[in-house]
């Protein structure tokens, strides 16, 4: 056995030490939640590595271990896939300098991934995919990160259709991520044309959204913000001519161009 009856204290080192002198460590406890009877293990051991910021370091170093573990958060055994959401938790939250680095270095291939659970259509994948977004969005560490989430008109339409959900507690995790791409002074052009011809649409499904308790202050006065900055919202000026435009630069380029996006499909907010 890799790890020892012992303390927490004693597992963790012991974790530890076996991580760092073998490279595919994570590759094994990540494949791990493929076998129904380790899997749980597997993610014990995997959020024990979370703790240390040398282990979470060495994880982010395997950028296709740790975007595999996404794809078991849809895994069709329920406390598999919350076991593999525990873990990317973790991973992403507990030691953010670290995870922030790996996001804006991989952020169009993780959030492709990761907005795919936005569009399951399962209400328990969805709602902990909400919620671990909007808590990595509005942490301060997650800055740049989150700039480059909000200028994208593709992520804007998946929190917009988010908002028309079904379940309540979808439409208010849903209003916490979409309220960022409202504030924010800087909107790219083509994410205020979408927010300008949908703002009547956009007002009325928010004077109808209600908060799980009736004396939530906070959301109360974050809806009445967006509104009032939906309300005040005016048409982006007409984009010049720019004849030759090379494609858009990635993310995180020092300089960065406003990215062409094809037309929503029927059923997308009008673009």
């Amino acid at each position: 056995a890799i790890v020892r009856l012992g303390t927490q204290a004693d597992a963790d080192q012991q974790i530890q030490q076996y991580a760092m002198n073998h490279p595919r460590f994570f590759q094994l406890l990540v494949d791990g939640y493929e076998v129904s009877e380790i899997a749980t293990h597997c993610g014990m051991m995997l959020r024990s590595c979370a703790r240390h910021s040398r282990l979470v370091e060495a994880f982010f170093t395997q950028t296709e271990v740790a975007i595999k573990l996404i794809s078991f958060t849809r895994h069709e055994a329920f406390d598999i896939s919350s076991d593999a959401f525990s873990s990317l938790h973790d991973f992403l939250l507990t030691h953010q300098t670290l995870s922030a680095k790996f996001l804006e270095a991989n952020f169009r291939e993780f959030f492709g991934i990761y907005n795919g659970l936005l569009q399951t259509g399962d209400y328990v994948t969805q709602r902990q995919a909400l919620k671990l977004l909007s808590d990595m969005l509005l942490e301060r560490k997650f800055m740049r990160v989150m700039m480059a989430y909000i200028e994208d008109e593709q992520f804007l339409q998946i929190h917009m259709n988010l908002l028309k959900a079904d379940s309540k507690a979808i439409q208010l995790e849903a209003f916490h991520v979409f309220k960022i791409f409202v504030a924010n002074p800087q909107k790219p052009p083509r994410v205020q044309q979408i927010l300008f011809k949908n703002k009547d649409r956009l007002i009325t499904l928010l004077e109808g959204l209600k908060p799980n308790r009736s004396d939530d202050k906070q959301f109360d006065e974050d809806k009445c913000t967006v509104i009032g900055k939906l309300q005040a919202l005016e048409a982006p000026p007409p984009r010049p001519a720019t004849p030759g435009a090379g494609p858009a630069a990635a993310p995180f380029a020092a300089t960065a161009q406003e990215p062409t996006a094809s037309e929503p499909s029927v059923g997308q907010p009008d673009a």
